[in-house]
């Protein structure tokens, strides 16, 4: 769709993309691409000759082509099992993965030069889920990342402020939304969480405090 003022309208021929993708020969799973578009990151499953499971590519912000991130540049180390879900945070800094197997969740930052390292250890998520991922958000300032597992299950991080440091607040104050959550979202003004279950729509309001 094309965006005409508050308008979307279908497009009567499909872009010609500035550059075209590899072929991978595998299902994507996942697509997403940072908010100030300089990153598109594919998430894909199944044995192919591209290791990692996660592709990432650099978008010219003059040009509009595509360019594959390769070692030493890109997320390091890859993922080694089926990518299944993808986030970014508002700032770009943080690209969030979720995996098939353990550990489900992992993070990377953006630390310059194209290069994206895993957080790990005293840094990245503190805690991790207890099945793959299939949704994944994160509010205004990156300041919380809540990831939804394949049972419906949901876990909100809430990261330390100047760190790197994700972790999930225990004991829950129950005012976490619980139950089998089809899907998540937050508004883009961080105020507002919302989650979706079976024919029901709750929406939550953020208490940065």
């Amino acid at each position: 769709y094309s965006k005409n003022r508050d308008n979307y309208l279908p497009m009567t021929a499909a872009p010609t993309p500035p550059m075209p993708l590899v072929s991978i020969g595998a299902t994507a799973n996942a697509v997403a691409v940072s908010p100030d578009n300089s990153y598109w990151a594919v998430g894909y499953n199944g044995t192919t000759p591209l290791p990692g499971y996660l592709l990432l590519y650099k978008r010219d912000l003059v040009t509009g082509q595509l360019s594959q991130l390769l070692s030493p540049f890109g997320p390091a180390p890859l993922p080694d099992s089926d990518v299944l879900a993808l986030g970014w945070s508002p700032s770009s800094t943080y690209l969030a993965v979720g995996q098939n197997s353990a550990p489900q969740l992992r993070i990377y930052k953006n630390s310059g030069g194209d290069a994206f390292n895993e957080l790990t250890g005293a840094a990245g998520p503190q805690s991790q889920p207890s099945a793959p991922l299939k949704g994944i958000a994160f509010s205004v300032s990156d300041s919380y990342l809540a990831v939804l597992d394949n049972t419906g299950s949901l876990s909100v991080y809430n990261r330390t402020p100047g760190t790197d440091i994700f972790t999930v607040p225990s004991p829950a104050d129950g005012s976490t939304p619980s139950g089998n959550i089809q899907a998540i979202a937050f508004s883009p003004n961080g105020q507002y969480f919302a989650a979706a279950y079976n024919g029901t729509l709750k929406v939550y309001k953020m208490n940065y405090s």
